[in-house]
């Protein structure tokens, strides 16, 4: 019964593994993307700011005001890209990856006195390839 409760802890943190390596690829992922959306988004800005120049042509009134809100959506939308940058980088408070099998056999040591106890005996059984867990996690 307890090798069984182990194996399902060893598969839920297989799982959670695989999870933990699709956010980092997702954070890739958005760092590129919002990388690539940002250059553009930046000559937009610069190409409304030389069009709206007075200095360089004549506008209406209305051609300004279009411009204007030209100039609004890209800011808006040059935020919404820097947040998604901001949330897909790591945290900055210098984490390193964390090795699982350490944590379990930590996790262990802290209990035994308390499972010796209770009369139960826990057999750890850990892979030696478990892949670290990423920092963005």
């Amino acid at each position: 019964m307890y090798e069984s409760n182990i194996q399902l802890a060893q598969e839920k943190i297989n799982e959670q593994l695989i999870l933990a390596d699709r956010l980092a690829s997702l954070s890739q992922l958005s760092s590129g993307v919002s990388h690539e959306i940002r250059n553009p988004l930046a000559s937009i800005m610069l190409f409304v700011d030389i069009l709206a120049d007075p200095n360089r042509f004549n506008r209406t009134d209305q051609e300004l005001e279009i411009l204007g809100e030209v100039k609004e959506n890209v800011g808006k939308i040059t935020d919404i890209i820097t947040r998604m940058f901001d949330f897909s980088r790591p945290n900055s408070s210098n984490k390193l990856p964390s090795d699982i099998n350490k944590l379990m056999e930590d996790i262990l040591r802290l209990w035994t006195p308390k499972i010796q106890r209770a009369g139960i005996e826990i057999k750890l059984s850990l892979e030696a390839d478990i892949p670290l867990i990423p920092e963005t996690v």
